[in-house]
């Protein structure tokens, strides 16, 4: 039951912080820099907490339609993400 809490609140909290980018609340490295620190924080706690890195390897490997991170620095990986989200 925690770990489901857990992820939940994850889950919520990365809502959270796209919908601050959408309006206004956020720009994109501020929104980047929020999810960046998530992922610091579940890599951290993978060894202690399994469900936290299985959680964010889902949350790679999703085929989400919109890519992680959206900062306006060109990326290679993030244009990867971008070009597979728009044809899956």
């Amino acid at each position: 039951m925690r770990a489901y809490c857990e992820t939940d609140c994850l889950n919520l909290f990365a809502l959270y912080v796209r919908w601050a980018l959408l309006t206004g609340r956020l720009d994109a490295a501020g929104h980047d820099a929020s999810l960046a620190t998530l992922v610091r924080c579940l890599e951290a706690n993978r060894e202690s907490k399994p469900h936290l890195g299985v959680f964010l390897d889902r949350w790679r490997d999703s085929t989400r339609p919109a890519p992680m991170m959206v900062s306006e620095t060109p990326d290679p990986v993030r244009a990867v993400e971008c070009r597979e989200a728009v044809t899956a």
